[in-house]
Formats: C-alpha cells, sequence, structure tokens
C-alpha cells in the first residue's frame, strides 16, 4: 500500500504512523501528552491537529 506520508495530521492518524514506523506509544499515552501540552496541537473544533515532527522530536527527547 502507496500511503501518502503527512506532516500534520490527527491524533489517531499520529499514532497509526508512529506505530508504522516502529515507535511504540499508546494512543491514551499520545492523547494525554497533548493535553498536558507537552506536545504542541492546534484545534479545529475538537479535533487535534499534531505536527509529526513535534511528536518525534518529543519522543527522542524523552530518552535521553
Amino acid at each position: 500500500m502507496n500511503e501518502k506520508k503527512f506532516e500534520a495530521g490527527s491524533i489517531r492518524q499520529t499514532y497509526s504512523r508512529l506505530k508504522e514506523e516502529g515507535y511504540y506509544i499508546s494512543e491514551k499515552m499520545l492523547r494525554d501528552l497533548i493535553k498536558k501540552k507537552e506536545i504542541p496541537a492546534g484545534h479545529v473544533g475538537k479535533k487535534a491537529i499534531v505536527l509529526y515532527s513535534n511528536v518525534i522530536h518529543y519522543i527522542e527527547n524523552m530518552a535521553a
């Protein structure tokens, strides 16, 4: 399947891409980090829009 990669997406889209690329973080943890503002997100109505690069940056620096 040749799925187009995105830079910004919903929490569910971001979670799915993380899983595909071998990052093991739960969707709930991702939601909680956004809710705590540890990972920045914009909102369209109730839907959070997350930059994939911000999530990767957080994950990579979380281990350090």
